[in-house]
């Protein structure tokens, strides 16, 4: 059971999320894409589900599999397993919330520099869809989900394989003095991926250009480092409340920076 209540408990989290964004997705928006498969609506919303859930339980089963061996830690994978739990504590909760508000301003402030030095580029550009489908979809698709695939999964297994290929060619000496630029390449490897992961939802709302593609890839990946950074440092719990929390942040702080700035 160390292997099947937390992967049980974890992918039932992160389906939420899957379902959430499947009912946000437009199956007309999906059927004007050219080469689009000609399907009922139902056949076709049960294949936006599909797709990410085999995503998900590959990532999960990485994750639980691998993660205590990549010395990375899950507050619910040790509860479930009765093993002592990683630190979830007051003050590093606050510490998390606080480094989220701060690096999430300045994803802001990024992306205003853009917008303001390039402001072309961002022509046709929708802005964010504040309606509660979206919402829910940003906080338990991209808090929860995302940071399955992303950390809990490929960070995972990416450290695990790193750690393990170092271990081998060390031939049994001490590897830590190099643990922690391995791990820190990981983490901004997995970041960019994040960023870039990013583009098809740009490429779905805008012709993408150079400069939208850097932006999107640029605050992405900072933001990436952070969550990446949090799940090595705390847990992967940690990683989730920050990456629900920015989406608050730039809810709150967006409009009224954008406003400042004349752009709003």
């Amino acid at each position: 059971m160390r292997f099947a209540l937390p992967f049980l408990a974890w992918f039932a989290l992160g389906f939420v999320g899957i379902a959430v964004m499947a009912t946000r997705i437009g199956l007309d928006a999906l059927r004007a894409v050219e080469g689009a498969p000609q399907m009922s609506d139902g056949l076709l919303r049960a294949l936006l589900i599909v797709q990410p859930a085999v995503l998900l339980a590959v990532a999960v089963a990485v994750g639980v599999a691998l993660s205590e061996r990549a010395g990375l830690r899950s507050w619910l994978t040790a509860r479930l397993r009765g093993d002592p739990l990683p630190l979830v504590s007051f003050p590093s909760i606050v510490g998390t919330l606080a480094l989220t508000t701060a690096l999430a301003l300045v994803a802001l402030l990024l992306d205003l520099a853009f917008r303001l030095l390039a402001p072309d580029a961002f022509v046709g550009l929708p802005g964010p869809d504040l309606a509660l489908i979206p919402r829910l979809s940003a906080l338990l698709y991209g808090g929860i989900t995302e940071e399955l695939m992303l950390r809990y999964g490929l960070m995972t297994g990416l450290a695990w394989a790193v750690l393990a290929l170092m271990r081998g060619r060390a031939g049994g000496r001490s590897t830590d003095g190099r643990h922690a630029g391995a791990m820190w390449g990981v983490i901004v490897l997995v970041a960019i991926l994040f960023g870039a992961g990013h583009l098809p939802a740009l490429s779905a709302s805008v012709e993408p250009n150079l400069v939208l593609v850097i932006r999107t890839i640029a605050i992405n990946a900072i933001l990436g480092t952070l969550y990446g950074w949090l799940y090595w440092r705390y847990a992967l719990e940690h990683a989730i409340l920050a990456h629900a929390f920015t989406h608050g942040v730039f809810w709150l702080a967006g409009p009224l920076m954008a406003s400042v700035a004349g752009l709003a």
